[in-house]
């Protein structure tokens, strides 16, 4: 298995264990929760920071990622959530997570990024073929 294969697997391995340990919280005074996670770079674990992640669902939200990766969306009510991320030039695993709230927050909701090659700026535009030419 080549470094890549090696990488991919750890990158997923870290990925599951966050999923499977949706550990509970304790609802608030006002009986809201929240949803917290973080999300790191598939190759090194490093955070990525600055990500944007929008909410859907049964309520709405906007959250960005803090120097160690974490985001938070808090004050919400029982229901079904979509939690979507994006930074320019990065990928997401999974690219959408959605989740029901039940009594209790909902935590180590991570994502894992990876990282998009930028196009060569030097490189020679191709004309597309055509048919019968």
């Amino acid at each position: 298995m080549g470094k890549r294969g090696i990488i991919l697997r750890a990158g997923l391995a870290l990925l599951i264990a966050g999923l499977c340990s949706c550990g509970g919280g304790t609802p608030a005074d006002d009986g809201t929760v929240g949803i917290s996670g973080t999300i790191r770079l598939s190759t090194t674990g490093a955070p990525v920071f600055q990500v944007a992640l929008n909410l859907f669902g049964s309520g709405s939200g906007n959250a960005f990622t803090d120097f160690n990766g974490a985001y938070r969306f808090s004050s919400l009510r029982d229901g079904t959530y979509t939690i979507v991320p994006a930074k320019t030039g990065y990928t997401f695993l999974p690219p959408t997570l959605t989740l029901t709230i039940s009594g209790a927050s909902l935590s180590e909701q991570n994502f894992l990024a990876f990282a998009v090659p930028a196009a060569d700026p030097e490189a020679e535009p191709t004309a597309p073929a055509v048919p019968g030419r």
